[in-house]
């Protein structure tokens, strides 16, 4: 079981309205509801399949039931939804401060909301924030939210990655929008949108390594834990019914050519096209950015409205994004396409 430390605003009292057969308590019943300060306590996230994710008990959102929860003074709560409030606002040292914030609410009713690490204003401490008025009910209900202390885990390459592109292989962090990309499904398609993030490469942020031709990669290739590679092969099809699925890299951590590789800093590169894509970096397919709703959710206020910006369907969840380019596995569903040793098969 592993367990991390993290931090939320927690109230014993109950969630308004909150009925114990009722899956989703979660709505615009939440808007405007005040968040107590002083609630701030130190929490621990128990993730009792070690998956990276905390996922909630309810079942309406596709949930396979949970071993997860949240340690509070020494008890385990179990979550029951979650769910987010755009427009959140928090007086923080006499300013106010705008993001979207999470709530998680526990099967006895009572809840905690945590912003996101990304939304932390700069050099501010917890005790300087005075109010906190959670916004509106964005209309998702998520069924599980990333560990790693709320850290952005965006999908992702690491700087110094080769992308293949229609002037040939190029690091990503050089990429820019507009530039045309090679994709496995629509041939060059031009970048919508590229962002970076410097972060500590330690712990549940710290990068993902396949050695050379571990994953059909020309040489080594370091992408964020939660960056889905496309695998394929007998496995795939007997198992999940396709030929080629999406898998997360840490899921094929196998210890020997597939490896955690902590650094002190890392610098995550995510590329976005008009809709989700295949493309080959260092020669090996993975997936482009693809702003679902947890992914949504883990981006910084600012990233996100960059994003909605450019695709303003994305406020409205029932429009979204669009699909995933193939079938996307959970973490436990892509452990069992781990490759021991030697070479997983790649999709070419």
């Amino acid at each position: 079981m592993a367990d991390s430390s993290s931090w939320a605003w927690v109230s014993d009292t109950l969630w308004p309205g909150f009925d114990p057969n009722n899956q989703d308590n979660l709505g615009t019943n939440g808007n405007g509801l005040p968040v107590n300060p002083n609630g701030y306590k130190n929490v621990t996230w128990v993730d009792g399949n070690d998956d990276g994710l905390i996922i909630d008990a309810d079942t309406d959102d596709n949930s396979p039931g949970t071993v997860d929860g949240v340690k509070i003074n020494g008890q385990v709560r179990t979550v029951a939804e979650i769910g987010c409030y755009d427009g959140t606002n928090l007086m923080v040292d006499g300013s106010t401060v705008t993001v979207t914030m999470p709530v998680w609410l526990f099967t006895d009713g009572t809840w905690m909301a945590r912003i996101n690490d990304a939304d932390i204003p700069m050099g501010k401490h917890y005790s300087q924030v005075t109010s906190i008025t959670l916004g509106n009910f964005v209309g998702v209900d998520y069924d599980g939210t990333w560990t790693s202390n709320r850290v952005q885990s965006f999908v992702c390459f690491v700087a110094g990655t080769l992308i293949d592109t229609a002037t040939g292989p190029r690091p990503v962090e050089m990429l820019r929008a507009g530039d045309a990309v090679r994709t496995a499904d629509d041939g060059l398609q031009p970048l919508v949108w590229v962002g970076q993030r410097r972060v500590a490469g330690m712990g549940a942020m710290a990068p993902v390594r396949f050695a050379a031709g571990a994953i059909g990669n020309r040489r080594a290739l370091l992408v964020s834990p939660q960056h889905r590679m496309l695998v394929g092969g007998w496995r795939a099809q007997m198992l999940f019914g396709s030929d080629e699925v999406l898998v997360p890299a840490r899921a094929l951590i196998n210890d020997h050519n597939v490896r955690r590789w902590p650094q002190d800093h890392v610098t995550y590169v995510h590329i976005l096209f008009a809709r989700h894509q295949i493309v080959f970096s260092e020669g090996a397919p993975s997936e482009s950015f693809h702003p679902g709703a947890t992914a949504m959710d883990a981006l910084g206020a600012a990233t996100r409205s960059e994003i909605l910006s450019l695709f303003p369907q994305l406020a409205n969840a029932a429009a979204g994004y669009g699909p995933a380019a193939r079938p996307a596995l959970r973490p436990w569903e892509g452990r069992l396409l781990r490759a021991p040793v030697g070479r997983m098969r790649s999709v070419p």
